[in-house]
């Protein structure tokens, strides 16, 4: 009992010790995206979900941008945070395209540098690596969505693109 008593205290303390940093930066990059999303769009009605997605546009054209699609870590040779959001795009409620918008820290200012539009999911960011499971079938084949039919690749932004790390 005594054990549980230190340890509820402890996690208490460590989760006040911490400044927000993170869910700042969350914030930011989801700030950025929904700005590259509006900027798209004729009608920009914002509507957040009960689960933390946010969707912006109208029953013609949205996207979607998920809070869990969001990876922040290093990207390009600095040591400033960037990250990865990967934004969906539906017209007439189908699915139109999925970008990954690349964003990089310059002075503390998320700037969008690269849009890669793929089916691709990112998994991860690590260490300069972004890490995704990609189909290997198109689109229009019924394997596409097939999960034993995707590979992990994993990618390096270098030269302004994303190149895969064989």
């Amino acid at each position: 009992m005594r054990l549980l008593k230190v340890s509820f205290f402890l996690e208490i303390f460590l989760l006040s010790c911490n400044d927000g940093t993170s869910e700042k930066f969350l914030k930011s990059a989801i700030d950025v995206a929904e700005q590259y999303a509006v900027n798209q769009l004729t009608v920009k009605e914002k509507k957040i979900t009960k689960d933390g997605i946010t969707v912006i546009g109208s029953e013609e054209k949205k996207y979607v941008i998920d809070p869990s699609k969001v990876f922040t870590g290093n990207i390009n040779d600095d040591d400033e945070p960037d990250a990865v959001v990967t934004i969906v795009s539906f017209l007439q409620n189908r699915l139109l395209l999925t970008e990954h918008l690349i964003m990089l820290n310059e002075g503390g200012e998320l700037i969008i540098i690269r849009s890669v539009e793929s089916d691709m999911r990112i998994l991860g960011l690590n260490n300069r690596i972004i890490t995704a499971k990609v189909p290997t079938h198109p689109r229009s084949s019924p394997l596409h969505y097939c999960e034993e039919c995707q590979e992990i690749r994993n990618y390096r932004y270098a030269d302004g693109d994303l190149k895969e790390i064989k």
